[in-house]
């Protein structure tokens, strides 16, 4: 019911009538970063030039949906 902000500092807020916060700003390469070396993966290739704050880019839906699981987890767990 109230905003949440998690380990990486990303806001999550209540959407109504849904049971789940959803985060307000994309996920940067230095949080997708932390998973992949967490889960011994690569950072997916980008074309151009990109800093820690960036939006991570080029993952499947597969990967986000397996990076969320893996962030709640660890939210979770703390």
């Amino acid at each position: 019911d109230m905003p949440f902000v998690n380990t990486f500092g990303m806001l999550f807020v209540p959407i109504p009538r849904y049971k789940t916060l959803f985060s307000i700003i994309p996920v940067r390469i230095c949080d997708y970063e932390a998973y992949c070396v967490k889960k011994k993966l690569t950072l997916p290739p980008c074309d151009f030039a990109q800093g820690p704050d960036h939006p991570v880019v080029n993952v499947t839906w597969h990967d986000a949906v397996r990076f969320c699981e893996w962030m709640t987890q660890r939210e979770h767990e703390r």
